[in-house]
């Protein structure tokens, strides 16, 4: 590290403590000059990357793995105040109403455990108010399991203070489960900053895995199209096979490539889908938690889909893998082996995917408040071939309806606005198409504003409280499609969704 810096005439002197070497590190003035430019070019580089995940590569893999089996369950808390997790020293003056109605148990009917080896339980989560500590779920009664919070914010701040709606996964104890009904609920801290006196969460739901032995699979099958290290164009045909395929409910196909984070976990480079829960008011006995964002799904032989990319930013060489999670009709469900080193190649087209940047804490609107992030685009891309632009928006209580009646809201991109298109308290991924003249290169400024809990009912003359808009974590993102040359497969690695210092 250079810890100081001397000029004598023509040299410049770096005099370093981090080198084993005592004399002076010596440079001509023109060596210095040069060391200076090119860090100057890598600082540029350095600011131009996106600031959203502190680390693009998701884990490996989440949730079950190759080669592995077992049951899924699935339990809705509700509608609210059912989902609701409050802190029990509640500040807020409506304590009592809230409470009381609040923190209720759940519950979730599991099969035989006989030779189970263990469980993991996916939470539908609701981040809920800004700063929310100490989030846990139990079950039956036992001890409080706490949940993991972001992993990828900025490390100086507090990941609970970033607006969130996520699905972390941790291992549950098999003594903490039994056949038949079970019950869990959740538990909430307070606010660890932010503090307004109302420490709360949403727990919409679980998605419960038992895990046993190989040996309760009857049909193992694999992906059998594409093959490991194929070169697929767009919209590709993905195939799975199994030895009797009579013996097959389900499989849902899940790819891991550069692509938006729409499981708010902040990886973008990752296994894509999510979790969230559809209630019907009318008949609980409706309501799911369905996978989405997946490559996609079949139900009946042959077992194939068509893999939609043409949002899919362009992939580096052999960025590409995808599995199989195949449910059959005993109720058992197993991972397929991965199917590796694949790669994208389009034919006169280009999509990238700008990433978030400047994404701040407590990112929500409300009161005539404007909260902003920041979108990037290098100087050497070429708007002028860009033939479409989509900018990807996940909020929480993004409903434009609900907040027209409470006064006036938008989000912006630069100049251009427009509506966000989300849900009434409730979580939304939205894809809102923009002008492609509205983008230019540099930065891009997304903001969003609304005028709720300002405004009065005339008649009542009581204040209309509408919840703030929420602009959940990682941010809004940017995706553009271009006229291009073929993308070739030798090209790849120099034309990677997101890259900021190069072509």
């Amino acid at each position: 590290m250079l810890d100081a810096c001397r000029h004598d005439g023509n040299t410049v002197i770096l005099e370093s403590t981090d080198t084993l070497r005592s004399d002076n590190q010596v440079l001509t003035l023109h060596q210095f000059l040069t060391v200076f430019l090119l860090s100057c070019c890598f600082a540029i580089c350095d600011m131009a990357k996106p600031l959203g995940a502190t680390n693009e590569n998701g884990p490996a893999i989440t949730g079950p793995k190759p080669g592995e089996v077992y049951k899924e369950y699935k339990a809705v808390t509700g509608a609210w105040p059912k989902w609701a997790v409050i802190d029990p020293s509640l500040g807020h003056k409506t304590k009592e109403q809230y409470l009381s109605k609040t923190n209720k148990p759940s519950f979730i009917e599991l099969g035989n455990l006989d030779q189970a080896m263990r469980a993991e339980v996916l939470v539908d989560r609701w981040g809920g108010h800004v700063c929310t500590s100490d989030k846990m779920i139990r079950f039956n009664g036992h001890k409080w399991l706490l949940l993991p919070e972001l992993t990828t914010t900025p490390k100086d701040n507090h990941p609970e203070c970033y607006m969130s709606q996520d699905n972390p996964i941790i291992e549950i104890p098999l003594s903490h489960l039994k056949e038949g009904t079970n019950s869990f609920s959740g538990k909430s801290g307070g606010q660890v900053s932010h503090n307004w006196g109302w420490g709360q969460w949403g727990l919409y739901g679980i998605v419960l895995r038992v895990y046993y032995p190989s040996s309760f699979v009857t049909s193992p099958g694999e992906i059998v199209i594409p093959a490991a290290g194929d070169v697929v164009l767009d919209n590709p045909e993905i195939v799975f096979e199994a030895p009797d395929n009579s013996k097959i409910e389900k499989v849902d196909f899940l790819a891991r490539y550069d692509g938006y984070d729409e499981n708010g976990d902040g990886y973008f480079q990752d296994w894509h889908h999510f979790y969230h829960r559809i209630y019907h008011s009318e008949d609980e006995l409706l309501a799911d938690i369905p996978i989405t964002g997946h490559l996609g799904s079949a139900t009946s032989p042959p077992f194939r889909i068509t893999w939609n990319t043409q949002w899919v930013p362009d992939q580096v060489k052999g960025g590409i893998s995808i599995v199989a999670r195949v449910k059959e009709k005993n109720g058992f469900s197993y991972v397929t082996q991965l199917v590796e080193n694949l790669s994208l190649q389009r034919i006169g087209r280009s999509v990238k995917l700008y990433k978030p940047r400047s994404v701040p804490e407590d990112y929500q609107v409300r009161a005539k408040r404007i909260r902003s992030s920041e979108i990037y685009i290098p100087q050497n891309d070429n708007l002028e071939t860009a033939t479409k632009a989509l900018v990807h928006f996940r909020t929480w209580n993004g409903d434009d309806s609900n907040h027209e009646v409470d006064g006036v809201e938008w989000f912006k991109f630069n100049r251009w606005q427009g509506k966000i298109a989300g849900a009434n308290h409730d979580y939304a991924y939205s894809i809102r198409e923009i002008p492609v003249e509205t983008i230019q290169l540099g930065e891009n400024k997304v903001s969003v504003y609304s005028e709720a809990g300002t405004l009065f009912d005339e008649e009542s003359g009581e204040r209309l409280n509408t919840h703030s808009i929420e602009v959940l974590w990682p941010g809004p993102a940017l995706s553009v499609s271009y006229e291009h040359e073929t993308v070739g497969v030798t090209e790849l690695s120099d034309r990677a969704s997101g890259t900021v210092c190069g072509p």
